[in-house]
């Protein structure tokens, strides 16, 4: 089987994951969503309501899906238009990096919300990781839920 982008770069968070049960794998993709998503400032009532969403395994709706979707595709022509900038020499590469995190964070919502189960999970946590300069914040806090004892093993 092809290995997935978080079990190529983070090897050790893909394999707690996979091996969690299901309520903490996706209580981990929960996380790792609401953190990017409050990394990049994504503060829109949408977005809220997809993560509720997300952390209580409910299914969104068409129309959730193709607004988050409409907001990431915003965010990515934004960084793209900025990176070109920069690259002409107009702009800072500063002004790339919020936009960029905010495509990121969205992408990994959506991967959450159009699946579940361990590759959707792995999927959404691997693009909420890229949301950030430095993950390691991130990938510590999805460690402590993969790996604290709670009531998410009983199921």
């Amino acid at each position: 089987a092809l290995m997935n982008r978080l079990e190529n770069m983070f090897p050790e968070v893909a394999f707690k994951l996979r091996h969690a049960p299901a309520a903490k794998q996706r209580a981990a993709c929960w996380l790792a969503c609401d953190l990017a998503v409050r990394k990049a400032n994504l503060n829109s009532s949408e977005v809220r309501e997809c993560l509720d969403l997300i952390r209580d395994c409910q299914p969104a709706t068409e129309a959730q899906i193709r607004q988050v979707e409409k907001l990431r595709n915003r965010l990515e022509k934004r960084y793209f238009e900025l990176a070109e900038a920069e690259e002409q020499g107009r702009g800072d590469v500063e002004d790339s990096i919020v936009p960029f995190s905010g495509a990121r964070a969205l992408s990994a919502v959506l991967a959450a919300l159009l699946s579940d189960g361990y590759e959707a999970d792995s999927e959404a946590i691997y693009e909420a990781t890229a949301a950030f300069d430095n993950s390691s914040e991130l990938l510590s806090a999805v460690n402590v839920i993969l790996t604290k004892k709670n009531s998410l093993d009983e199921e």
